[in-house]
């Protein structure tokens, strides 16, 4: 079945084809416009032109715009032991946890 239109569509879809672009209202962070029928707090949303936002309990989390990725005071970063933190493009400026405790950047 192929269905176009202009206006609203609404109901139950299961592993819908979406060809060309989807859009999606600009929501909010309590409001995500892309999230799941469970949890209606919990997704993405567009804050402005140019950035997606990510929200988790009504809060925001993340938000990612063409010069920075940006998380929200009070959520951590969580890394595995041996990733690095890279700090610049070419690969050899970052962070890391060298052993238990202790942390090495390189310069």
């Amino acid at each position: 079945m192929q269905v176009t239109l202009d206006g609203v569509l609404s109901g139950h879809f299961f592993n819908p084809v979406i060809t060309g672009t989807a859009k999606f209202a600009d929501g909010s962070a309590s409001l995500p416009s892309i999230t799941n029928a469970g949890d209606l707090n919990t997704g993405f949303w567009f804050s402005a032109a140019d950035t997606i936002n990510a929200s988790v309990a009504g809060s925001e989390v993340l938000e990612v715009d063409a010069t920075a990725i940006t998380i929200a005071s009070g959520t951590d970063l969580v890394m595995g032991a041996t990733d690095k933190l890279y700090l610049d493009g070419g690969g050899n400026t970052y962070i890391y946890e060298n052993s238990a405790d202790q942390i090495s950047f390189i310069v």
